[in-house]
């Protein structure tokens, strides 16, 4: 995918895949083919309003792929954590990130940085696999009010639970349903 000139293609969407709204009541939207996650600080209440904040992209104007620390592949769902983190679920089209990316506060500048991932070893690393620390073309994360982790592996017929968010890039999984192990799928 290459990057967009229209003018108004920060407020399209292409293949929204999930919808957030926070306790605080911003509006969170994964847009899974611009691979990015737009955030409203408010739920808008005209039509066509533009997002205040991108993240997985450096502006509103690109929608390129990639598996650093600042981009994404097609996120499909986003979640927050009681203390505020928040958490992108980014499999890739094919699964070639594989990863959950977490930023130790909701972004308030485009294209910020996650501060860890999980599902991979560091940033700019791709692949997939099915370990405690690997993930295949996950599609769901959410948290409990305790702070759990949970994050659905669509490719591997699993889901992980973590029993807190990691704060360490490749942590592994404290728990599977689904499977009897780690490497069963």
């Amino acid at each position: 995918t290459e990057t967009k000139n229209a003018l108004n293609f920060h407020t399209e969407l292409n293949e929204p895949s999930g919808v957030f709204v926070s306790p605080d009541g911003k509006l969170f939207i994964t847009d899974f083919g611009n691979n990015r996650v737009l955030i409203y600080n408010t739920v808008p209440t005209i039509n066509g309003a533009k997002a205040d904040v991108v993240i997985g992209q450096l502006n509103m104007y690109s929608n390129l792929s990639g598996n650093a620390a600042n981009q994404m592949s097609a996120p499909t769902f986003v979640a927050l954590s009681p203390d505020g983190k928040l958490i992108v679920n980014d499999p890739g089209i094919s699964g070639e990130n594989s990863r959950v990316l977490i930023f130790n506060s909701v972004p308030t500048e485009n294209g910020a940085s996650a501060d860890v991932v999980i599902g991979q070893s560091d940033f700019g690393v791709g692949g997939s696999g099915c370990s405690q620390t690997k993930m295949y073309y996950q599609f769901g994360v959410t948290v409990s009010p305790s702070g759990e982790l949970a994050v659905g592996s669509f490719g591997n017929n699993r889901v992980l639970i973590y029993n807190k968010i990691p704060d360490t890039n490749g942590a592994p999984a404290d728990y599977v349903l689904g499977q009897p192990d780690f490497t069963s799928n």
